[in-house]
């Protein structure tokens, strides 16, 4: 029977300890949500440190707003996340309706599938209450003024969170970022009367 001295058993044991720690900072420097890794200082596909951000959840209301009606107005609701006081530039946040999902381009490549909606800023202006809060809550004309967006439809309307550059004594850096979108099923209403018409 082999017979193992304390002093062995202690270094494996330490051995084992030692590799334990190499394994774990090696995933933590490597792995964990996009927003966490760079709230920590690491660059995000095309964005800086500090500039990636996510859209928690998001809302327009009123439901069935009807496709190109100029007197309808809605509200909108968006909750993000970012590295807070940390990340450079202005917050933009994009909203477009999808009509087809399954666009195999990703990027409206389908004519007719995608409809820019609107573009929101969380910079206190606007309807923006406060600059930075990572909250954005305006009421807006109607974003279905397009008449060319389907009435009566289930779509798809996509909140995705861009970064401004941020620019300082004549050069600008950034400006590239695109964070993680919200998708919110919404349904139009029906297509209003042609603006000047009146109904008998």
């Amino acid at each position: 029977m082999r017979v193992v001295s304390k002093r062995c058993a202690l270094q494996h044991a330490l051995r084992g300890a030692f590799l334990a720690l190499l394994a774990l900072s090696a995933c933590s420097s490597g792995s964990g949500d996009p927003l966490t890794r760079s709230c920590g200082g690491d660059a995000i596909d095309n964005c800086l440190p500090f500039e990636y951000s996510t859209v928690h959840s998001a809302s327009i209301e009123p439901a069935a707003i009807d496709v190109g009606d100029l007197s309808a107005r809605a509200q909108v609701h968006i909750q993000l996340e970012t590295c807070g006081s940390d990340a450079p530039g202005t917050l933009v946040v994009t909203v477009t309706a999808i009509a087809d999902t399954t666009d195999p381009l990703g990027d409206g490549g389908t004519v007719g599938s995608r409809f820019p909606l609107l573009e929101l800023r969380d910079d206190g202006t606007n309807g923006d209450a406060v600059a930075g809060d990572d909250v954005i809550d305006v009421n807006t004309p109607n974003p279905f003024d397009n008449r060319l967006l389907p009435a009566n439809t289930d779509l798809v309307l996509r909140f995705e969170p861009h970064r401004t550059a941020s620019c300082s004594g004549g050069s600008c850096t950034g400006g590239t970022c695109t964070g993680e979108f919200f998708d919110l099923p919404y349904r139009t209403g029906a297509l209003a009367p042609p603006p000047g018409t009146t109904t008998p």
